[in-house]
């Protein structure tokens, strides 16, 4: 994907975690700032066909400039090195041989971070029927869609921010357990009260928000970093992020397609009371299998982690 690539760019520095805080926002609040962009445009009498590709024409160079300023980034320094290892490509043999190293941790990570990017994709995708029945209204207003999502950014690049000013590879690790495993309990929690009438929808769309994008924020590529300099491994943190991407894909598709053929996808729905219903079972299912990956990886990586770093 576009956001491997990149990374490989921002990897193995002091000031990886600064950099990701920035990358992390801007893909957190995208979906919602798309949304908001097209709507803008179709409001000015664009032709819905027209408006992804005048879209496109228009955040282009801003684009290409970016990636060429990126591309002329100088490369890590030797503090860099020192404190992150040297990264550089990795032959198919010492993929294989740090996978195996490190198996049932990355393993249970990347199945946690499936089972989250399928949480994701099912509110991206049916946020504004979430969002109208949680809220119990026929249309959710526009604003939340502006507001949902806001928290959970702030906090992913204050996380990062903080994550960054942690010298040792080894307590960053076992920290960002930490708060992924604090994220997912606000939202199980959250989720809990919503249901039992203690919360409101808008109040419970924030914190599940926080939950989902502060932990989405730190399962992948900067744990993933820290793993590789916590292990003195010289290579890259690439591979991880591809094959992490590629099982939530898989999560993400199978779960929309167990919606689209499941019976009450063809009811007419006026209230959006089944794609909440739909929703809520696959948070608590996905959300509780998290809770319990987190605490695996956690009692995994404290036992094998060198305690040097």
């Amino acid at each position: 994907t576009l956001y491997g690539l990149m990374v490989t760019y921002l990897e193995g520095r002091r000031a990886t975690e600064a950099m990701l805080a920035v990358m992390s926002g801007m893909l957190i609040y995208a979906g919602n700032l798309s949304r908001g962009a097209a709507s803008a445009v179709l409001s000015l009498g664009v032709a819905p066909r027209a408006m992804p590709l005048l879209i496109g024409a228009a955040t282009c160079p801003g684009a290409v400039g970016l990636l060429l300023v990126t591309h002329r980034a100088p490369k890590p320094n030797a503090a860099d090195i020192s404190a992150r290892t040297k990264r550089t490509a990795m032959t198919a043999a010492a993929r294989r041989e740090f996978l195996c190293r490190w198996g049932v941790g990355i393993a249970s990570l990347m199945l946690g971070y499936a089972l989250l990017t399928g949480i994701r994709q099912v509110r991206d995708l049916y946020s504004k029927q979430i969002f109208a029945a949680s809220l119990g209204v026929s249309d959710a207003p526009a604003y939340v869609f502006l507001i949902a999502d806001l928290p959970g950014a702030l906090l992913s690049i204050l996380a990062l921010l903080g994550l960054g000013r942690i010298p040792s590879n080894r307590r960053a690790l076992l920290t960002m357990l930490a708060i992924m495993l604090a994220a997912t309990s606000l939202g199980l929690l959250s989720t809990a009260l919503y249901q039992l009438g203690v919360l409101g929808g808008l109040a419970w769309q924030l914190l599940l928000g926080t939950s989902i994008f502060v932990t989405y924020s730190l399962m992948g590529t900067p744990f993933f970093d820290r793993l590789l300099a916590a292990s003195r491994t010289e290579g890259t943190c690439s591979f991880l992020i591809f094959l992490s991407d590629f099982f939530g894909y898989v999560a993400s598709v199978s779960l929309l397609l167990y919606q689209d053929f499941s019976p009450q996808s063809a009811d007419d729905d006026a209230d959006h009371s089944d794609e909440l219903h739909f929703f809520l079972v696959v948070f608590w299912a996905c959300g509780s299998a998290i809770a319990v990956l987190i605490v695996l990886a956690a009692v995994y990586f404290e036992r094998r982690l060198p305690m040097v770093r």
